[in-house]
Formats: C-alpha cells, sequence, structure tokens
C-alpha cells in the first residue's frame, strides 16, 4: 500500500468511480512507467479478488461492489489526491470544507 500512496502523492495515479486504480499522468520514463503499471496492475487485481468475493457474499453484482468500493476509496482519499467524478473526468479532492459556502 506504501508504494501505491506514493504514486497517489505525485499525481501519477488515482481512484476510478469503479473503484479501481487508474494511471492518469503516463511517466516518461520507461523503467518508472513499467513500475508504475507493475504497481497498478497487482493492486487491481487484488482488489478485483476483494470485490468478487464480497459480492458473492452478499449476493450483489460484481459492478454494485465496485461502485460502493469505488465511492469508498475516493470518499477515504486524502486531499490533492485525484479522483475520477461520476461523470468521467478527473480531479484532485478537495480540502475539508473546501468549495462548500458557509
Amino acid at each position: 500500500m506504501g508504494e501505491v500512496q506514493a504514486l497517489k502523492n505525485a499525481r501519477v495515479i488515482g481512484e476510478t468511480r469503479n473503484g479501481y486504480l487508474q494511471i492518469v499522468t503516463e511517466p516518461k520514463d520507461a523503467g518508472y512507467r513499467s513500475y508504475v503499471h507493475r504497481i497498478v496492475e497487482a493492486e487491481n487485481r487484488s482488489r478485483y479478488l476483494l470485490y468478487a468475493h464480497e459480492a458473492k457474499k452478499i449476493g450483489e453484482s460484481l459492478s454494485g461492489v465496485e461502485i460502493l468500493y469505488g465511492k469508498r476509496w475516493r470518499d477515504d482519499a486524502f486531499p490533492g489526491e485525484l479522483v475520477q467524478k461520476p461523470d468521467g473526468s478527473w480531479s484532485q479532492k478537495e480540502e475539508p470544507g473546501e468549495g462548500r459556502s458557509r
């Protein structure tokens, strides 16, 4: 998880609306790009297994569980991390209370 967090902190990857990681800024360096792809693929494989198990356990569709976890991951993201909006666009998560009228 430390490697995933480091890539999030670098704004290279973000949390998608369906519960998986996605590379948002493709690294130019071939070695680093390969590393990023390996980390994202491994984490997404683990997430898929978790979601499939959870879907079977609670009798929900896989896509329903993916969306549920996607919301959780985005809600738990730190301010500044990249998160995918429901329309598919990307933004940085706001600071708590930021953008809200008082």
